[in-house]
């Protein structure tokens, strides 16, 4: 089947830019993970941002002693509260990880309840959108259970194999008389060639499964939230889309693919022109000799800041038109019904909660 590409695209963001209950579901939905990326942060360091040094040098003075020997005089008592608390803090983490999991998975069932309940006419709120997808959550937490399966069992035929590869590697040198020779670099030459020849092809099987599996999972989710299916159905149904709709998939996924590269770019551009002056405030006011003022780390956090609140706008939009896009297109190639047009250039609708 074909379908009208720019249609769709033009319709999507006409839906996004009138219901903006979309955009707080996909910014939840980013928030979790689902659909989101993530922006990496370094402070550039320019002197000793005001630390007194302690010789003649200019570097700081570092205690003496060797460093184990300190560590040695920690009882078992503060080694135990220091592992109980590194325990801790990595179970509240997995928990706080699995919530927000749990919650992007949720918004991202409400993104294609709300999409679909636009195209379809109907009024669009967040309390109706959100409530549509906690309803469907155990289906969309099964489905990528069951997804996830094949790939573990490569994960863990490959992890096999490296052990396997090198457990033998290491009892051929064992047993060399001349392990330290000639024969230790024919030993290791043999151990990764092995680990290549299968290593390899299991990656690009695993590299592969992948795709597949996101294209069946984006079109599963549908089949959840719009014709109310199982976990089971939904890969069912999901493969089959796929399968005869597969170039139409591919060139949404590369044009939709495109559109996160430019967007990406302009949020660079964004990022530059927010955080770029208070970093070379901070930069200059390190040069001189009295290092860094506070007033240049208050700049540059309300900098930092400002640039997290356009970054999570931008984040949220992009994953509700992303979530818009492919439900417009599970519908017309399920027989839902043709992309209607674009809507006129009125207001956007307002922000209704219940």
């Amino acid at each position: 089947m074909n379908i009208d590409i720019g249609a769709i695209v033009s319709r999507a963001f006409s839906i996004v830019k009138r219901h903006r209950a979309l955009w707080i579901l996909g910014f939840l939905a980013a928030l979790g993970g689902v659909g989101g990326g993530g922006v990496n942060f370094q402070i550039p360091s320019g002197g000793n941002f005001g630390i007194p040094s302690g010789g003649t040098s200019g570097t700081p003075e570092l205690p003496g002693g060797n460093p184990f020997d300190q560590l040695s005089r920690i009882s078992p008592e503060n080694w135990q509260m220091a592992g109980a608390l590194v325990l801790g803090l990595c179970c509240v983490f997995v928990v706080i990880g699995i919530a927000l999991w749990l919650v992007g998975l949720t918004a991202n069932g409400g993104l294609i309840v709300g999409a679909n309940r636009a195209e379809m006419g109907d009024g669009v709120t967040f309390g109706e959108s959100w409530r549509g997808g906690a309803a469907r959550l155990g289906s969309f937490v099964g489905m990528r259970i069951l997804l996830a399966i094949p790939s573990i069992l490569l994960a863990i035929v490959m992890a096999v194999v490296v052990a396997t590869a090198i457990a033998g590697a290491g009892g051929l040198a064992v047993l060399s008389d001349r392990a330290q020779s000639e024969d230790t670099t024919a030993i290791l030459g043999t151990l990764f060639a092995g680990i290549a020849c299968v290593g390899v092809p299991l990656a690009c099987v695993l590299w592969i499964y992948s795709i597949i599996a996101g294209a069946i999972q984006m079109l599963g989710d549908r089949a959840i939230s719009i014709d109310q299916v199982g976990a089971m159905d939904a890969i069912r149904r999901g493969w089959g889309l796929f399968r005869s709709n597969l170039g139409n998939v591919i060139v949404m996924g590369i044009i939709l693919a495109l559109i996160g590269i430019a967007i990406g770019i302009v949020t660079a551009i964004v990022a530059g022109i927010v955080l770029v002056p208070s970093i070379v405030l901070m930069v200059s006011q390190a040069a001189r000799e009295t290092g860094p003022q506070p007033f240049s780390f208050v700049v540059f956090g309300l900098s930092l800041l400002l640039f997290f609140v356009i970054a999570a706008v931008i984040s949220a939009l992009v994953v509700a038109f992303r979530a818009t896009v492919w439900t417009l297109i599970y519908r017309q190639i399920t027989g839902k019904g043709a992309v209607l047009p674009p809507a006129s250039s009125a207001p956007p609708a307002p922000l209704p909660l219940q």
